[in-house]
């Protein structure tokens, strides 16, 4: 099967209402067209540890499967299936980003999924974000 990819939407994410207005619309598309079952990408940016990319299988709002898909050994510590992110994690994560106000964050969305692409965030010290590739729905 093949991924489903597009042209990508940009949108800054701070503290203006535009940006939260912004994320609140893809949110509600994504939930609009989100299949039941689908598997990602991710691949956490900066400094925290797991890096990836790891591939993530997602069913009804629940990780049930969790492959390291880099190069060389799995990396320790990484992800497991308890800390891998779902999409709608992911939309927290944004969110939870507008609520500090000391975070600046950038964000992309995919023009059809409407899921975060990418993700990076500021504090003005050392950012870390993350990105997904290769959405894919599971039959």
């Amino acid at each position: 099967m093949q991924a489903l990819t597009g042209a990508l939407i940009f949108g800054s994410v701070g503290c203006g209402d535009g940006q939260r207005e912004e994320l609140d619309s893809e949110r509600k598309s994504w939930e609009a067209v989100r299949p039941s079952r689908y598997r990602f990408d991710y691949t956490v940016t900066g400094a925290a540890p797991g890096r990836g990319p790891w591939r993530i299988e997602v069913n009804e709002q629940q990780v049930v499967s969790l492959t390291w898909v880099g190069v060389g050994a799995t990396p320790t510590p990484g992800l497991t299936e308890a800390t891998a992110p779902t999409v709608e994690a992911l939309f927290e994560h944004v969110a939870r980003a507008f609520d500090e106000s000391s975070v600046q964050a950038t964000v992309r969305y995919d023009p059809q999924w409407h899921h975060p692409v990418e993700a990076y965030f500021d504090a003005g010290e050392e950012g870390d974000g993350f990105t997904t590739a290769e959405f894919t729905p599971v039959d």
